[in-house]
């Protein structure tokens, strides 16, 4: 994911940070909050990152701080993600750096909170039709983002510094390095890495931004979070908001998958709505009224004749048992005779099928695959017809024990490391001899690789040292 220039990085002027230079230096009283927050006390205790005043000025506060107010319902979502993914909190300070949560955000062609390009999110398995775009659904790319992390973490030596950077600058890079300082025996934390000076800086950043978050967090209410409620059939959002009396540009806001004004003609649909506000939602899906004014859909009533069995309704209808069980809130199959049941039209219609480009078994990112277990299928299985290791696919699924169940959905990726070179710029006193004994290459292969005719070499020249299986 190249996005070595991120989009909140403005500068802040020392003056515009006068008079709050003390409050961020002051230690934090996570004691008192703990008390009438608990759930701020699980959160912080889950970060990995530390909070640090370095970089603040590289960050635009104060719009994180009215992020961190106005949209702290998505951010207690992702918070909540993470945690039930069992990853750090850190993740979710992300979109306050990169778009500060503004899910409809695009910038050079890339969306959503997370700011996901169209080859990331083909990637990540995230789709983009007429009707819907996965990267501005908050549920969809949340779990896409956290699965990719995992998957980072495991792949970097389950090291979360190293993930977050290599969620910056793509992970080719940060692997190139990690294995580079390997080969030469040298530490492999984030600092002694030959990266990027501006990749390095990103999990500062963050760390900045986890100090705003720190100074903002007594503000903040955690039981402000998102929710979710099932519709049938196709929905008007801007007419959902009207029933609902609920803020349209909010719930459009939260629902920014959506790419039209009506939902897709198939249901059912998940709208998803601040917790604040679900109870106004949930109620229009107990009265017939109200839900006749939001749906696009063509409904009936129909009476319930002697010997009718919802199958036989459903069948008469061209619409399924379930369906008509979901709109009317049956719990079970027993109906009597003379009720009222609310029967959705079934439609053939059905948005286009489509993919954010398509999936190229080449591609240099990794590849997410969600795959669904089938009868009588098993860990190994999966790890035979995706050729990856079981330990592999049960890290990047948080698995308790290999043990699967038909239907559960199993995520897998897919990745070659690319066979990259590396650059080294040349110091006083070197030798083409030493730098190729240095990096365990031989001395024909790096003059080879740089077209050199000699061994005449200069300080700042800017040498290509060749793959280690190339020498």
């Amino acid at each position: 994911m190249q996005r070595y220039q991120t989009l909140l990085c403005l500068g802040i002027s020392l003056s515009t940070l006068s008079g709050c230079g003390s409050y961020f230096n002051e230690p934090q009283e996570h004691a008192a909050d703990s008390q009438s927050c608990p759930t701020a006390a699980y959160v912080d205790s889950e970060f990995h990152l530390t909070a640090s005043n370095e970089y603040l000025t590289q960050i635009d506060h104060q719009a994180i701080s009215q992020a961190l107010i106005q949209k702290q319902h998505m951010l207690h979502y992702v918070m909540a993600a993470c945690q039930a993914a069992k990853v750090p909190s850190d993740i979710a300070l992300i979109p306050l750096l990169d778009s500060q949560y503004q899910n409809t955000l695009t910038t050079n062609n890339n969306t959503g909170i997370w700011q996901l390009s169209p080859t990331m999110a083909q990637n990540l398995s995230l789709t983009n039709g007429y009707w819907f775009d996965a990267r501005q659904d908050l549920q969809q790319s949340t779990d896409a983002v956290i699965a990719y992390m995992q998957f980072l973490h495991t792949t970097l030596g389950n090291d979360w510094t190293l993930a977050l950077t290599a969620y910056h600058t793509g992970l080719q890079p940060v692997l190139d390095a990690v294995n580079t300082n390997k080969r030469m025996g040298k530490d492999i934390s984030l600092d002694a890495l030959p990266i990027d000076a501006d990749a390095k800086a990103y999990t500062t950043k963050l760390q900045a931004v986890l100090q705003v978050y720190r100074h903002n967090q007594d503000k903040l209410d955690e039981t402000i979070t998102v929710k979710h409620v099932d519709f049938p059939g196709q929905l008007e959002i801007d007419q959902l908001a009207k029933v609902a009396e609920i803020d349209p540009l909010s719930l459009e806001e939260i629902n920014s998958g959506f790419k039209r004004h009506l939902s897709d003609p198939d249901g059912p649909h998940q709208i998803l709505v601040q917790s604040t506000d679900y109870k106004a939602l949930k109620t229009i899906t107990h009265d017939a009224s109200k839900l006749r004014q939001v749906s696009k859909s063509n409904w009936n009533y129909h009476i319930v004749s002697p010997n009718e069995s919802l199958s036989v309704i459903a069948h008469n209808f061209d619409t399924s048992v379930a369906e008509i069980k979901r709109v009317n809130h049956l719990k079970n199959d027993i109906i009597r005779v003379n009720q009222k049941l609310l029967i959705p039209e079934h439609t053939h219609r059905s948005a286009p099928k489509e993919t954010i480009g398509s999936i190229n078994q080449f591609s240099p990112e990794p590849q997410r695959i969600v795959h669904t277990v089938k009868k009588k299928e098993t860990l190994y299985h999966i790890s035979q017809k995706y050729h990856v290791d079981i330990d592999n696919i049960v890290a990047w699924n948080n698995l308790e024990s290999p043990a699967i169940r038909p239907n559960q959905t199993i995520v897998v990726w897919k990745y070659t490391p690319a066979d990259t070179a590396h650059f080294y710029t040349v110091k006083v006193n070197d030798s083409l001899t030493k730098i190729a004994r240095d990096h365990r290459v031989s001395l024909k292969a790096l003059k080879d690789a740089n077209q050199l005719k000699s061994n005449i070499i200069h300080p700042q020249d800017r040498l290509v040292i060749p793959s280690v299986n190339k020498g």
